[in-house]
């Protein structure tokens, strides 16, 4: 892997973590008052997120994948589509703490689901050794 695609790789991981970690200290602390990123952060967040993710994609493509790779990638864009929507609609003046705490932990949820593909994704096209 060289260095820019490392890099990548790298801002797309930092800002999974940011966008999906109020979801995650949620899920896991009953659903205690969280701090949520502002709008304009977490807009910012997801535009580096989209678009580090479709140059992993693309480089990904190019070396050929195995069959079931496409599903469970389309599986993993839709619950990532979810936690970036839930993120702006959470950072957002209008909700009630235990509103917000409830729609995190749906986005806790859903990045734990897109980690635990990942993994399997990275199973699939590297092989186990």
């Amino acid at each position: 892997m060289s260095l820019p695609s490392s890099l990548t790789l790298g801002i797309h991981i930092l800002m999974a973590m940011l966008l999906a970690g109020g979801g995650l200290a949620a899920l896991f602390s009953g659903g205690a008052t969280i701090s949520v990123l502002p709008r304009r952060s977490a807009i910012i967040g997801i535009a580096l997120l989209i678009i580090t993710g479709a140059n992993n994609f693309i480089s990904r493509m190019g070396t050929g994948v195995p069959k079931g790779y496409h599903m469970w990638f389309g599986i993993k864009f839709l619950l990532a589509l979810h936690i970036l929507a839930m993120t702006v609609i959470v950072s957002g003046p209008q909700h009630t703490p235990e509103k917000r705490a409830r729609l995190l932990k749906g986005v806790g949820a859903s990045a734990i689901a897109v980690v635990l593909i990942s993994v399997y994704l990275n199973f699939l096209v590297t092989g186990a050794h």
